[in-house]
């Protein structure tokens, strides 16, 4: 079974990856509860520091869990071998995709859970003065809806990550269209900044979703609140994902292997 396959390739590296989040946790139950009365907007900057720091490892992880699955056989000159079977070539690639985005579902939330308790851990050693809502500027939010809100962020961009990596072993045969990938993505995010500095009105989307509003201070960059039409723009976000799948579909049905 086809699936199975993709498990064998890609085990080590999740079973890897739960194992670290399993390390965190035990961290954080042998850690001492914060002490003293911390503030409770605490919590608040914790989800938008560790939104960034997930995005940037679980996408590293991502980027490995590209390089799997069909495009490695294609340079390994096995393809023909994968594609002579009475299969169709589409379903090569929506097993590979579905395989690697579901073992990265299952790390996100995990991975979540880990930063969810330690900010809850942060709200309950100030008391809970809001009765499970913590602030955001001059409004509260729920912490369940902001462990949400961080999680579907922090997933879109591993699934963007994932997909166009996945897409770039296709494109390329090989699995060393991850290299590829992972220099197309650095120089996406090299010409947003050179965009930004000189022309600041040509903005290019981030890769990462910009779910808080940012509000600019005296002491610099603060939070404000959930950023407008937020989930329109996930919902872009998660259409751009899919069009890589659909993308490696097309070249590999065209592509003479």
């Amino acid at each position: 079974m086809y699936p199975w396959k993709y498990w064998r390739e890609s085990r080590i590296v999740f079973c890897g990856a739960v194992l670290c989040i399993a390390a965190l946790f035990v961290l954080i139950l042998r850690q001492d509860a914060p002490s003293g009365t911390p503030r409770i907007g605490m919590a608040s900057g914790f989800f938008y520091v560790m939104l960034n720091v997930e995005a940037f490892l679980l996408g590293l992880l991502a980027w490995s869990f590209g390089s799997f699955g069909l495009g490695r056989d294609l340079g390994e000159k096995s393809g023909s071998f994968l594609l002579s079977r009475p299969i169709r070539r589409s379903s090569f690639i929506w097993m590979d995709w579905g395989c690697g985005l579901a073992q990265l579902f299952l790390i996100v939330v995990l991975s979540n859970l880990a930063v969810w308790f330690q900010a809850y851990r942060i709200v309950a050693a100030a008391g809970d003065p809001l009765h499970g809502y913590i602030p955001l500027n001059n409004s509260t939010i729920r912490l369940s809806s902001l462990a949400t809100i961080t999680s579907c962020a922090v997933f879109l961009v591993v699934a963007l990550v994932f997909s166009f990596t996945y897409f770039c072993t296709i494109l390329i045969k090989h699995a060393r269209g991850a290299t590829f990938g992972a220099l197309a993505l650095a120089g996406y995010m090299a010409a947003a900044h050179i965009l930004q500095h000189y022309w600041p009105n040509i903005q290019l989307p981030g890769l990462v979703v910009q779910e808080f509003a940012q509000l600019t201070t005296k002491t610099g960059n603060s939070l404000a609140g959930i950023s407008d039409h937020l989930w329109l723009w996930m919902s872009i976000r998660a259409v751009v994902v899919l069009l890589f799948p659909f993308a490696a579909q097309v070249f590999l049905e065209k592509a003479d292997i």
